[in-house]
């Protein structure tokens, strides 16, 4: 009986291994209940994930369609990827967690498969190839892609410790293909921009949602992703209105206002 109760302690609060901050690892690992002081309003774990592909991941593909070719289908695959590894997180929001990793295996299958596409025409890409290190930079974001079976360590943990090192791909490839002097500087210059927005999101979101590994059975449920995609587009047009109003001062009687000095 003391093993099973030890077992089960485990599989709650340390499921991905021991967690050191205690005031955050005695939190429960759902979405509404951990550490809420990094989850802003309006926030939804399926929500921020579909804002994340019509966003980052959209904004990427479009960086790379000058470029064409091998890269563009990468880029595009890249959208696959994130789409499979959405619906990993609906179908794990609906079930507890697998007891064994054969069924942690199955849930992620489909995901690593796409992932497994992208890896293969990293690899059979030749070094001389057009825009080879921009093909072999999203293959190391996959490796960040592949959080939601990470065990050694908090999935969080994993993808932070990883941006950084994209992030000194990037500038690498920048500075390689980009600046005034090159062909289509900005063009890469913006590719680049795009990565680096795109590795950053997913850094963000899985700090906020899936700390310590991919949450199951979670207090959430599909249907409300529609009212928090709403909430999150009308917080997005009322800050574009403080943006294009900064330095106006309102006033309520009249709706009269006047420009700050």
């Amino acid at each position: 009986a003391l093993v099973y109760d030890v077992e089960k302690y485990v599989e709650e609060f340390h499921p991905a291994g021991l967690r050191w901050n205690y005031a955050k690892g005695c939190k429960q690992e759902t979405w509404k209940g951990f550490v809420p002081e990094m989850i802003p309003p309006h926030s939804h774990p399926l929500a921020d994930y579909q804002a994340m592909i019509k966003g980052p991941v959209a904004d990427l593909v479009l960086a790379s369609k000058p470029f064409g070719g091998r890269l563009l289908e990468q880029a595009e695959q890249i959208d696959v990827v994130f789409r499979a590894q959405y619906a990993m997180i609906q179908a794990a929001a609906k079930r507890r967690r697998p007891e064994n990793p054969s069924g942690l295996k199955m849930l992620v299958m489909s995901s690593m498969h796409e992932i497994a596409v992208v890896m293969n025409v990293v690899a059979e890409t030749p070094p001389e190839s057009p825009f080879h290190d921009h093909i072999a930079l999203v293959g190391e974001l996959m490796a960040l892609m592949a959080w939601c079976v990470v065990t050694e360590v908090t999935a969080a943990t994993y993808v932070r410790d990883l941006l950084p090192l994209l992030r000194s791909l990037s500038a690498k490839l920048v500075a390689t293909h980009g600046g005034d002097g090159a062909d289509y500087g900005f063009l890469h210059e913006r590719w680049a921009d795009a990565y680096d927005r795109l590795a950053a999101s997913l850094v963000l979101y899985v700090g906020r949602f899936h700390y310590n590994a991919l949450t199951f059975d979670a207090d959430y449920e599909v249907g409300e992703v529609e009212e928090y995609m709403a909430r999150k587009e009308l917080g997005a047009m009322m800050e574009r209105l403080r943006d294009a109003n900064k330095g106006v001062a309102w006033e309520s009687k009249g709706m009269r206002w006047a420009k700050k000095a």
